[in-house]
């Protein structure tokens, strides 16, 4: 890439109540992206409470003391815009993309859903049975359950492990009381971090927010336990599935580790797209998968890499053969300079072109307040990239890809006589 600067009207305050409000002017845009992120997700529950959090992420939306459900559905629609939320492992997101001049609307609608949630009986009994069919649903969707399962075996014992969605039996027990209490202890402002990107002065963005988020300066305490990455392991899983889902792990970095860089460029090498190494050699190469994909996490303490392939029940042992052996000669071989720098091309490409739309780029300046305390320029995110060698690519491999690293979690339609050694 050339050496064209890219221009960022970047701005923060903190208010006396200790939210983080966040921007990035775009006035070249007619809409606004924005988001409440609330510090709080799955890993913040104990084993009886897994769910809960996305259990308050869908039940705000059913009811405050100024709107009804329908009037909140209605809400940012009627005026062309979208409302939307997430839970995660280590935040829950509360988004609006609308029209710049309805920024005052979205700010009101949102700030009702987190100050004012009535939680109505009935309705909470009803969204129970909304999430329990979610999670049924992903009990009967073999590419989904994967994915819970891999995750309870990369962290069997820690909370990083635990469903975003709960379990059928933590659901189910859920009391309104507990839903209260939990939000009250975790909602609190020194956790929301407020951020807008598109056609927005930050000036005016903080005085509504200051209009309508009317937090206490109330403060809860966090506790993280650091997870410890199990030893290398084997688990098999069987389910009513057409094909055997696969999926390795290994240990990677948290959000602010800089080996970050490399590690986004080994998994560009492996698994990011239609000329990735594990795509043209299992899929072009093989015909042995018609999905392939590698996939980097990064949380405050820890991150990993993992490999997601379905494939024929007959072909799994070889499949998962290839790609031990790619990932060893990884470790054992540096990449080619000119195959580097088309990777940091691809890498560079791709953040550009994603951070191109409002919502991306409004997620972007909360995750670097969440994880960083700090904001990064994109100029600066190049030059990191930039900066990677291929003798750093080949050191993160050597120390992610030892054969006593890998978890491999194994999703088959029947009883499999697989050996792993």
């Amino acid at each position: 890439m050339n050496d064209r600067k890219y221009v960022e009207d970047y701005s923060k305050t903190i208010l006396d109540n200790g939210l983080r409000v966040l921007s990035e002017y775009m006035p070249h845009l007619r809409s606004v992206s924005i988001g409440v992120w609330v510090m709080v997700g799955s890993r913040d529950e104990t084993a009886l409470q897994n769910g809960i959090t996305h259990l308050i992420e869908h039940l705000v939306f059913k009811g405050t003391s100024k709107r009804t459900a329908s009037e909140i559905a209605m809400s940012l629609e009627g005026v062309g815009g979208h409302l939307d939320a997430f839970t995660g492992k280590e935040v829950t997101c509360f988004s609006a993309h609308i029209l710049d001049q309805h920024l005052e609307l979205a700010i009101d609608v949102i700030s009702d859903l987190l100050q004012n949630p009535s939680f109505p009986e009935d309705e909470f009994e009803k969204e129970k049975e909304v999430v329990l069919r979610e999670i049924h649903h992903t009990l009967e969707t073999p590419d989904d359950l994967i994915f819970d399962h891999f995750f309870h075996d990369i962290f069997p014992t820690h909370s990083l492990g635990y469903q975003i969605a709960g379990t059928l039996e933590t659901v189910q027990k859920m009391t309104l009381s507990e839903i209260r209490q939990f939000m009250r202890e975790r909602f609190t402002p020194d956790r929301i971090v407020i951020s807008a990107a598109g056609n927005v002065k930050h000036t005016d963005l903080v005085e509504l927010v200051k209009k309508y988020f009317q937090f206490s300066a109330l403060t809860s305490t966090r506790t993280l336990n650091q997870p410890t990455w199990p030893n290398r392991s084997r688990h098999d899983y069987y389910a009513n599935a057409a094909q055997t889902h696969i999926c390795f792990g290994s240990p990677g970095y948290a959000y602010a580790n800089p080996k970050k860089y490399p590690l986004l460029l080994l998994n560009t090498y492996l698994g990011n797209g239609m000329s990735s190494r594990l795509f043209q050699i299992v899929r072009e190469k093989y015909g042995l998968a018609y999905s392939i994909y590698t996939f980097p996490d990064f949380y405050t303490d820890t991150g990993l890499l993992g490999v997601y392939v379905a494939t024929h029940p007959g072909k799994a042992e070889e499949v998962i053969e290839i790609i031990q052996n790619e990932l060893h000669q990884l470790a054992r071989n540096s990449v080619h300079k000119s195959e580097l720098d088309r990777l940091k091309s691809q890498l560079k490409g791709n953040l550009m072109l994603s951070l191109e739309r409002a919502t991306s780029r409004m997620g972007r300046l909360a995750n670097m307040e969440i994880y960083l305390k700090d904001y990064v320029s994109l100029d600066q995110i190049i030059q990191n990239i930039d900066a990677c060698s291929a003798a750093s690519l080949q050191a993160i491999a050597e120390e992610l890809f030892s054969p006593q690293e890998f978890i491999i979690t194994i999703l088959a339609p029947q009883a499999s006589e697989m050996k792993f050694e």
